[in-house]
């Protein structure tokens, strides 16, 4: 295993925790907090976790992404020195 779970600092943030009296409190800024071990029941689902019921919920590639190029070569420019026409103002919108 890559990681570690044993060595993971859990992070909760309710607003429902601020009727809690913490044994902790942050130097600078004051907030309340405390420390308490990972459980038993939590500690073993992290270590083997299990398949969600739904199947729609899985872990895969992303889709393809169509806008990644996908022809690198360089392109000729003198093929196109040629068109001397100027761009045609299609719609002239006020600026806002």
């Amino acid at each position: 295993m890559l990681s570690n779970p044993a060595n993971a600092n859990i992070f909760l943030s309710s607003k429902s925790f601020e009727k809690d009296t913490f044994a902790n409190q942050e130097y600078y800024y004051k907030v309340p907090y405390d420390r308490v071990p990972i459980s038993e029941k939590l500690r073993k689902a992290i270590y083997s976790p299990t398949k969600a019921d739904d199947d729609e919920l899985e872990l895969g590639l992303p889709p393809v992404n169509q806008f990644i190029p996908k022809n690198f070569e360089i392109v000729d420019l003198t093929e196109f020195k040629h068109s001397t026409e100027q761009p045609v103002l299609i719609q002239d919108l006020p600026n806002s």
